[in-house]
């Protein structure tokens, strides 16, 4: 075998593996860094990460591709309406040619969810991380349009990340016998961007939950005296584009897109978002 082909055979190959993994499957970060974007290369190189669903499942895929664990433990099962591969809203998520797609997921009464998981479900801290792009207006009627809900209702437990019927960006944690929500007056005039792509972090110590919309904080609340955050427990889902109880149709349904959603088991810090947000538009 000449020299020239021996060269040429591992390069044949590692096309090949990166060409089977444009249409499903992600390979470790530290190998392989050109397959992913800016973005998300941010996201899976952070300590904290649990869980990572960069939404960018191509039809007709039944699941929701968690990037960070093997064999995929967070996968989650998508229920229709939904319409997977539109056009990626993170400009930061475009990566080298042969590399993940840019694409998000639309929602208009449909979901995702993953199967309970204790590490989904953890004590205080924590924060959710997710880009969305509402295709309602501030005409449509009033109602609450949840993004990722990892909550019982029922039980005062867990958390969640919404939009308001006021249309404002907001983050729920259960405290056992109410919910402690970060959000803004409802008087306030509507804050969430339509028809943009919003990036939404909300963290929570143990003692503040606060919600940040486009790298900067749009409310908090603090955790009542002797009161304390209450995870939930099994068999409660986390789920993308409604609640996590009820029963069909979905409670709470979401209109629009979303991408890049994260599990951290830290509160992260103000710089980290702002620089999460700075990548994701492409800064």
């Amino acid at each position: 075998m000449s020299a020239s082909l021996i060269v040429l055979i591992p390069l044949v190959l590692l096309g090949l593996v990166g060409t089977l993994c444009f249409v499903g499957c992600f390979l470790d970060s530290g190998p392989y860094p050109s397959l992913f974007g800016p973005y998300q290369t941010a996201i899976i190189n952070e300590p904290s990460l649990v869980a990572y669903w960069p939404l960018n499942d191509q039809p007709p895929s039944p699941l929701a591709i968690d990037a960070v664990t093997s064999p995929g433990q967070f996968n989650g099962t998508y229920t229709a309406p939904v319409t997977l591969g539109k056009a990626g809203i993170v400009p930061g998520d475009v990566a080298p040619s042969g590399g993940t797609p840019n694409t998000c997921v639309f929602f208009n009464g449909g979901f995702v969810q993953i199967g309970f998981q204790s590490a989904l479900n953890p004590a205080a801290p924590f924060s959710i991380e997710a880009w969305v792009k509402p295709e309602w207006t501030v005409t449509d009627p009033a109602t609450v349009r949840v993004v990722v809900a990892g909550d019982d209702l029922n039980m005062f437990t867990g958390y969640q990340l919404h939009a308001t019927a006021e249309n404002h960006w907001a983050a729920s944690v259960g405290a056992g016998s109410q919910f402690v929500i970060a959000k803004r007056p409802a008087n306030d005039p509507p804050t969430i961007l339509f028809g943009q792509a919003n990036h939404l972090v909300a963290t929570f110590d143990g003692a503040t939950l606060i919600i940040f919309v486009n790298g900067v904080i749009s409310a908090q609340a603090a955790m009542p005296a002797m009161s304390a955050f209450v995870p939930s427990v099994s068999p409660t889902p986390l789920s993308f584009g409604i609640t996590s109880v009820g029963t069909p149709p979905p409670q709470s349904p979401f209109n629009g897109e979303i991408q890049d959603v994260a599990f951290y088991s830290a509160a992260l810090d103000a710089a980290t978002i702002l620089n999460h947000f700075k990548i994701g538009i492409g800064g």
